[in-house]
């Protein structure tokens, strides 16, 4: 029994085999990404370890074929399996060991990448002074504690625990937060009531302004904005609902529509978004999820010389 493992691990017919249907996986995994974005397609061919197939409508699904980290597992096993049974330590040999030895550095470096990597961008106007990178696909509901005039308490909220649109709790908070709507992806209006089913609010920029509810999109060169109705519930009843958009809070997409928009938008942002509870103010913002760093970076200064 041992014997039929160790030959299985070994054989070269499995290492074909795992390459082939490799080949399978990169090919349709490059399709999904037209539909679904490469971001999502990363996910589901290649950091899995199955890719699944679903009906569109149902709640079931079944596995098609092997993702990405079960097929680098077994190609990894396949070949320390190999090298081990097959080749001896000589000078002749070296510079397969070499070989072999660069290819279990990229299946397992890639793997540790794959768990770790952070990705994030830092963006400073000069004489700017940051502590934290952003991140340009993740989003955070961040509540903010604004009674201390020496610094601020924040307690953010990952965007993935707002798409069920439930009732979200935390021991630092003396309230909890209520979902009434949240959708990925969005644009603002100022006439939400002709716009059908926007997200607004009834207090701060919502009573001004609402976000229409947008398809995902999948292109690189667009991104998603979400934005939420959040209630905010304490013992003493509702302070009311709130809405977050990463169109109020980024100082370019609040230029951007400033300029569309005019002087009607930059009035309406310039709502506080900021309410009490327990004889505290609390700030609501929807942002770019924050990676805080042990240093700061301050630009000094910026010049665009062109030639």
């Amino acid at each position: 029994m041992l014997n039929k493992l160790l030959n299985f691990f070994t054989s070269l017919k499995l290492t074909v085999a795992c390459l082939t249907i490799a080949l399978l996986l990169v090919f349709f995994g490059t399709l999904a990404q037209v539909k679904v974005g490469l971001y999502p397609a990363q996910e589901q061919f290649f950091r899995s370890l199955f890719v699944y197939w679903q009906p569109e409508g149902a709640s079931w699904k079944i596995p098609v074929l092997p993702g990405g980290w079960l097929l680098g597992g077994i190609l990894l096993i396949n070949l320390i399996a190999a090298h081990i049974k097959r080749f001896e330590l000589s000078r002749k040999k070296i510079g397969i060991f070499i070989i072999h030895g660069g290819l279990i550095l990229l299946l397992v470096g890639q793997f540790f990448t794959e768990l770790f990597q952070v990705e994030g961008n830092m963006r400073l106007e000069e004489g700017e002074s940051k502590n934290y990178s952003e991140s340009s696909r993740y989003y955070e509901l961040a509540v903010i504690d604004v009674s201390n005039p020496d610094h601020d308490t924040v307690v953010s909220i990952p965007d993935s625990l707002l798409v069920g649109k439930g009732e979200i709790k935390h021991p630092s908070l003396p309230f909890s937060l209520r979902v009434k709507d949240y959708t990925e992806n969005s644009t603002p209006t100022l006439d939400p009531a002709s716009a059908g089913g926007a997200l607004t609010g009834s207090e701060g920029v919502g009573l001004a302004i609402g976000m229409i509810k947008e398809p995902k999109t999948a292109k690189m060169n667009q991104r998603n904005l979400p934005a939420a109705t959040v209630e905010i519930v304490s013992d003493k009843g509702s302070s009311g609902s709130w809405l977050v958009s990463t169109w109020i809070s980024e100082p370019l997409l609040v230029g951007s529509v400033s300029r569309q928009f005019g002087q009607k938008w930059v009035d309406a942002v310039n709502q506080p978004q900021e309410f009490k509870v327990g004889g505290k103010t609390y700030r609501l913002e929807m942002r770019p999820a924050r990676y805080y760093k042990d240093y700061t970076v301050q630009l000094l200064t910026f010049s665009h010389d062109l030639y």
